[in-house]
């Protein structure tokens, strides 16, 4: 047999101890809204445009189907009768595709993009001794047009 209420009190459930004419919770957006103030949410929005500009980016640049994430963690902390709540935003964003290079090894362990072992070549502008380019001495024909 359930214990007598006080006249004052409201019926409440028996595996909650919630009151049974308790408001209903919040959604999970109205309640991800509501937290920092609505700063966790602009964030998130801010974190998701940035990601998908970061793939607009990528394929114009790169092309290919680049990947990109948004995670939103809420972690939850019980502390009898309240809850702390801490939201934390993670995203990860395509790597932009680098040009490949080639280096040759140096005798003193470094790198270098030109090969040691190669003698230079003097590629210096080639002396004037060619002769001179010759212009024809009259006007060109004119074009006709064919009919």
């Amino acid at each position: 047999m359930p214990p007598p209420m006080a006249p004052d009190s409201a019926p409440t459930d028996p595996a909650s101890r919630e009151p049974l004419d308790a408001p209903p919770a919040p959604t999970v957006l109205a309640f991800l809204r509501s937290l920092e103030d609505g700063r966790l949410e602009a964030d998130l929005d801010a974190t998701l445009r940035e990601c998908v500009a970061a793939l607009r980016r990528h394929v114009t640049t790169s092309g290919g189907k680049p990947k990109a994430a948004v995670t939103l963690k809420l972690g939850l902390t019980d502390d009898g009768n309240v809850l702390e709540v801490v939201g934390s935003i993670t995203s990860t964003r395509p790597t932009p595709v680098r040009q490949r290079n080639i280096a040759f090894r140096t005798p003193g362990d470094g790198l270098s993009v030109q090969n040691p072992r190669q003698l230079p070549l003097d590629l210096a502008a080639p002396a004037a001794t060619a002769a001179p380019v010759r212009t024809p001495d009259h006007a060109p024909a004119p074009l006709r047009v064919a009919r």
